[in-house]
This record gives C-alpha cells, sequence and structure tokens, in this order.
C-alpha cells in the first residue's frame, strides 16, 4: 500500500522521510543516505540534472536495483512525513504508531531519480 509519493525537483537534491514529531534530523555526509532512529534523509539526482521521484509503500512496494539502507524507523506519532529538504512538497499518513523495519531502494547507487521506501510493521 503506497502511504506516499512526491517529486523533488526544488533546489535541495534531498528527501526526508520522519515521523511527524521527530528533532532528531539527521545531518548528511557523503553517503546517499543518512538516518536517526526516527529520520531518514535521501540524497537524489540534483534538480538542475532531473527529477527525482520517492515513494513510501507499507508493506509490498516497489523495490528498485539498489539497497542502499535497512533499519529500523520509529514513527512514535503515528504520522510519517515524507518530504522535500525545504518542505515546500509534503505528504503526511497516519500509519500505527511503533517501530517499523525500512529498506530504501534506489535506481542508482547515488543521484537516484527513483526511490522507493518500504516499511514493514516490526512485531512488538
Amino acid at each position: 500500500m503506497i502511504l506516499g509519493e512526491i517529486d523533488v525537483n526544488g533546489q535541495w537534491a534531498l528527501a526526508l522521510i520522519t515521523d511527524e514529531g521527530s528533532i532528531d534530523l539527521p545531518a548528511l555526509n557523503d553517503a546517499s543516505v543518512a538516518a536517526t532512529r526516527s529520520s531518514i534523509l535521501v540524497s537524489v539526482i540534483h534538480p538542475q540534472e532531473g527529477t527525482a521521484h520517492v515513494t513510501v509503500s507499507l508493506g509490498a512496494g516497489d523495490r528498485e536495483a539498489y539497497l542502499v539502507y535497512s533499519g529500523e524507523l520509529q514513527l512514535a506519532s503515528g504520522t510519517l512525513m515524507l518530504c522535500t529538504a525545504d518542505f515546500e512538497t509534503r505528504v503526511d499518513a497516519s500509519v500505527t504508531p511503533g517501530t517499523y523495519w525500512c529498506e530504501v531502494f534506489s535506481d542508482q547507487p547515488v543521484h537516484a531519480e527513483r526511490v522507493s521506501v518500504v516499511l514493514t510493521a516490526r512485531p512488538g
């Protein structure tokens, strides 16, 4: 089930997947993905070179060629936020509060044009 999708084509080549109540935003270094307990920041293709499409799904979802991140994501507030780094484009989705297993796939190891984030509920 698709929770949300956005196109990243603004000034920053970044997509943020986070719990709406999160205050621990990641700092991106040389990697294409940075994460904290409740936020994931994904570097995508620069807007001068193209537009990136980012999709977040629960359970089944598209999986692009490269697995660029896997780990837990805490969504304590029950609202997942998918947005651009400047928050100009934003989609919110209601989820059951808890911890999810998160996998981030992209069509390229860096400068991705397509990113798919797949969340799986963790038992507990």
